[in-house]
């Protein structure tokens, strides 16, 4: 493979997992205004980010934030300030890991909602139809390329931009983020790797509200990449709850 194509290449496969994976802003819409008012009392969100990264190791990253819906015009805004996080890393990464968890994350906040609990400003999101018509375009654009059988290396290059993709991927909020209206679907696509190579993209998405409130109560999203026999996993699990409720 000559220099340009495989840079085509790698640009491609980090890339093309980067759409947001929820319902559209539109159709999200359309389900109508919220049916009751968000609490004003401030609550707890926390994420934990957990990946993969081969021969069992994995890296794990919890945050947790205050937040408080304050009503704002026809809708709300969402103030919030980070109240922890840790992170949990094998040794060669300690460093890595400690900047991390120095680096504080208030940066998103304030978020304005909607009447309907629509995020305001998100991007519209993309479908799981979307992220199948990508898949077979980043799978022709790899096959372009033209690896030979022995330029294994190369392939596995192309995985690891994947995988790396996934750490962005999970850094989207989707519109619908507080008031889930999307539900749950998967997708999964096979790809004809270079090489002789094979492999599979699977990738999950669920939410659910809280049994009282429109408001969100659990939500997951989970990529997982596999080459040959190399298996790997990408999840992201948010929580909002009360205040005090052990997160």
């Amino acid at each position: 493979m000559n220099g340009a194509a495989r840079r085509d290449a790698l640009r491609l496969a980090a890339g093309f997992l980067l759409a947001p994976l929820a319902i559209s802003a539109v159709a999200a819409r359309a389900a109508g205004a919220l049916s009751v008012a968000l609490p004003g009392d401030p609550m707890k969100l926390a994420r934990r980010l957990t990946r993969e990264l081969g021969d069992g190791a994995q890296i794990s990253l919890d945050r947790c934030w205050q937040v408080r819906f304050v009503p704002s015009g026809a809708g709300y805004r969402v103030e919030g300030r980070q109240l922890s996080a840790a992170v949990d890393a094998p040794p060669a990464l300690a460093g890595l890991a400690r900047i991390e968890q120095a680096r504080r994350d208030d940066a998103r906040f304030p978020m304005l909602l909607d009447t309907s609990g629509m995020i305001v400003g998100t991007a519209p999101a993309t479908s799981a139809d979307d992220v199948h018509a990508a898949l077979i375009e980043a799978e022709r654009m790899i096959g372009a390329a033209r690896i030979d059988p022995g330029q294994r290396n190369d392939v596995l290059r192309m995985v690891s931009a994947i995988e790396a993709s996934t750490i962005q991927l999970m850094g989207k909020t989707p519109p619908d983020f507080f008031v889930p209206r999307s539900g749950a679907w998967d997708e999964t696509k096979a790809l004809q790797l270079p090489g002789g190579l094979r492999g599979s993209v699977h990738v999950s998405f669920f939410a659910q509200a809280a049994g009282d409130s429109p408001l969100l109560h659990h939500s997951q999203r989970t990529i997982e990449t596999t080459i040959g026999d190399s298996h790997r996993r990408s999840l992201e699990q948010w929580e909002l709850g009360p205040i005090s409720s052990p997160i």
